[in-house]
């Protein structure tokens, strides 16, 4: 599948972002400031604005004239912050966007040091940061099944440029994933939750109680997983837990009446399946040339 590139993308997000009057700076931050960007670099982008209400209400329709979006994750949102990931048609997954709109810089300075891609030194709409507009009420967008869904779901290209990237912390990403499938399945078996949190871990009395439980159909399933000689496939035992997350999320909006979206899943989906082919043939690859 041919994508258009990083670098194509960077450029239209600025230029778009730059071009709304309330934005009075865009920042960017990881491997950009390093100047370490590589294929599997995501854009994690920050725009300051002088009036959140109008970026909050616009910031969707900028994007789709770069591209169709194909899925968002809504990370955080409160009254002067809102940041969410982006995957774009036409971009790798790699390319994600996290996209984060605030009133102040100061707020993410967790994430620094920055670098500036455009900076607009008096503010256009409003005279002071303290007569901000406010961003509305997220919370039913981020404690929707589709939002919790598209949680595990933006995970695979993380999981996956760990691989090529050789980086040990998708080890992290494949342990995560397994512990949201087994709160999963132990809600599918002992009643499906409505609270708005999601639980994202079983306790250890709750692990036996599920296992004890389990029919032979799904128990087997869980060796491809979890195989009990302890040696897991952890390409191959990700990819049956994401395709299980989301049989269960399907079936959890089954009986809870609420409408899930699952377009990310099919684009991750076949993303995730053509990645582990793609990183077996270069290992395979690798170990000729070794011999």
């Amino acid at each position: 599948m041919i994508c258009r590139p990083r670098e194509e993308l960077h450029r239209e997000l600025s230029a778009a972002f730059s071009a709304q009057p309330e934005i009075r700076g865009i920042y960017v931050f990881g491997r950009e400031v390093d100047g370490q960007p590589d294929e599997y670099s995501d854009i994690d982008m920050i725009l300051c604005s002088d009036d959140l209400a109008r970026s909050h209400r616009n910031y969707r329709d900028v994007l789709g004239k770069i591209a169709p979006i194909v899925g968002t994750y809504l990370i955080h949102s409160d009254a002067a912050e809102i940041a969410e990931m982006v995957l774009l048609e036409g971009f790798s997954p790699y390319q994600k966007i996290d996209l984060s709109i605030s009133a102040d810089l100061s707020k993410k300075e967790a994430f620094g040091p920055f670098r500036p891609l455009y900076e607009r030194p008096t503010p256009t709409f409003l005279t002071s940061f303290h007569e901000q507009t406010s961003l509305p009420d997220l919370s039913h967008i981020r404690h929707s099944l589709t939002n919790r869904l598209n949680d595990v779901l933006f995970g695979i290209p993380r999981f996956t440029k760990c691989l090529f990237r050789g980086e040990h912390d998708f080890y992290r990403r494949w342990f995560g994933a397994t512990e949201t499938l087994t709160a999963l399945l132990h809600e599918s078996y002992f009643g499906w939750s409505t609270a708005s949190h999601a639980k994202l871990k079983l306790l250890p009395h709750e692990y036996k109680q599920l296992f004890h439980s389990l029919n032979q159909q799904d128990s087997d399933w869980l060796k491809h997983i979890h195989p009990i000689d302890g040696k897991p496939d952890l390409c191959l035992s990700f990819y049956h837990t994401v395709c299980w997350i989301v049989r269960l999320y399907q079936a959890k909006a089954a009986q809870t009446g609420e409408v899930l979206d699952t377009r990310v899943s099919d684009h991750l989906l076949s993303f995730l399946e053509r990645e582990i082919e793609r990183f077996h043939r270069r290992s395979c690859s690798s170990s000729t040339v070794r011999r």
